[in-house]
């Protein structure tokens, strides 16, 4: 699974959370290039289903989105 996101240049604290449906953090992926970029999840281990990631810059929530896995 691909993510896209936009960071500033300016900011350099920043990650991708990934949650299942109950709000449980399954991942969190900090974010080092500014920019556009991609981030690339591994979803082995993860079971099908519908979930959620959010970009999270300086501790602040800038966007959530779902995300569907399916085998």
């Amino acid at each position: 699974t691909s993510i896209s996101y936009f960071l500033p240049e300016h900011d350099n604290n920043a990650r991708i959370d990934i949650f299942d449906m109950s709000g449980k953090l399954l991942k969190s992926v900090q974010i080092e290039q500014s920019g556009k970029g991609e981030l690339n999840v591994n979803t082995l281990g993860i079971s099908p289903g519908t979930y959620s990631y959010s970009l999270i810059i300086n501790n602040s929530l800038i966007d959530t989105k779902k995300m569907v896995i399916s085998k």
